[in-house]
This record gives C-alpha cells, structure tokens and sequence, in this order.
C-alpha cells in the first residue's frame, strides 16, 4: 500500500492506518474473509454512521484485492463486494432561504449590487 502496488496508487499513512484498524477488528471476529461475514458486520453499524460503514467497507475491499492477487481469494468475491457498497441512508442537509427571508435580505441590502447579489 505504501508503494502503490496493490491498486495503482499509494495510500497515506492514515489511510493505511484506518484500514490496518478495522481489518483487525474485522478479524477479531472472523477467520476468513467472506461477503458474508462482511455484510453481517456492516449491518451491526448504525446507518446514520455513514463514514464509520464506508471505511470499514474500503478496508475490506482493499485486503481482498490483495488476497485475490495473492491468489488466496476467488474473483468473484469483488463483484460481490460490489452489492455492499454502504449507502447513506440520511439525505444531505440542504439550507434553503424562503421568500420572508429573501425579503428581509433585501430591506438590509445597503447598495444596488448587494440587491443584485442577492436577486
């Protein structure tokens, strides 16, 4: 990872780090590495944790990757892997101004470009 030979490109240290992280945890639990037992432990994160779900997915996907070039791994565990991909289940936070906002904006604009900025 550090030299860019699994996937091409190199890793950071925090990266390596994180991905070093979770595979031990995924491993205290496990003793080999299967979709199953993959979609069993993201499944025990919460959906609102999002990150802590991708994280643990792309550190997973990234010992797999190894291990099927070490040839220890079928190739068909990545195409299934694909189907876990963790989705955000919370829709981004959107701010919206509403017209008594819009309204009050303009009462305070002071010049004639302000007014066009925020027409």
């Amino acid at each position: 990872m550090v030299k860019g030979t699994l996937t091409g490109k190199v890793f950071s240290q925090r990266t390596i780090d994180d991905y070093t992280r979770y595979g031990k945890l995924y491993f205290l639990k496990y003793q080999k590495v299967s979709t199953y037992s993959l979609k069993k432990e993201l499944m025990a994160i919460p959906a609102a944790s999002f990150a802590k779900r991708e994280h643990y997915y792309k550190a997973i996907l990234c010992l797999g990757r190894f291990l099927v070039q070490e040839g220890a791994l079928d190739d068909g565990f990545l195409e299934e892997m694909k189907a876990l991909y963790p989705k955000r289940h919370l829709p981004p936070k959107r701010i919206t101004v509403n017209e008594a906002d819009i309204s009050t904006l303009l009462d305070v604009c002071e010049t004639t470009q302000e007014r066009l900025i925020v027409i």
